[in-house]
Order: structure tokens, then sequence, then C-alpha cells
């Protein structure tokens, strides 16, 4: 989004990706199986990325950093 307002920003993309992981439904013991793998794999790629990221802490006004 940030380069092209007409694309989704990440926290869309990423609830999405989660609302289409977690909401899903399965009929069976297999495909609650599988559900529960693309589940395990969503959380681990999105661990992932959130290790790679730069973090940055915002300074309210009334905190200066020392």
């Amino acid at each position: 989004r940030m380069l092209d307002g007409s694309q989704p920003g990440l926290e869309e993309v990423v609830g999405r990706v989660v609302e289409a992981s977690f909401g899903a439904s399965a009929s069976d013991a297999y495909e609650q199986e599988v559900q529960r793998t693309v589940e395990h794999v969503v959380v681990d790629r999105l661990e992932a990325l959130a290790a790679r990221a730069p973090v940055r802490i915002p300074l309210d006004a009334g905190h200066r950093a020392a």
C-alpha cells in the first residue's frame, strides 16, 4: 500500500490469510489434519516474518531516549 495505494496493505493481507486459514471448516478427520497443518504453517511463516522485521519503537513526547 505504501508504494501503490490500490494494493492492500500488510495488515489486510495478513488478516485475509489468517481468516482463510483459521476460518476454514473441515468435513472429516483427514481434512481436519490438513487444516491443522495449514494453520501451523501460517503461524510459522508469520513468526519468521516477524523475527526478521525491523523493530521501531515510537518515542512519545513525554519520554526521550537517553
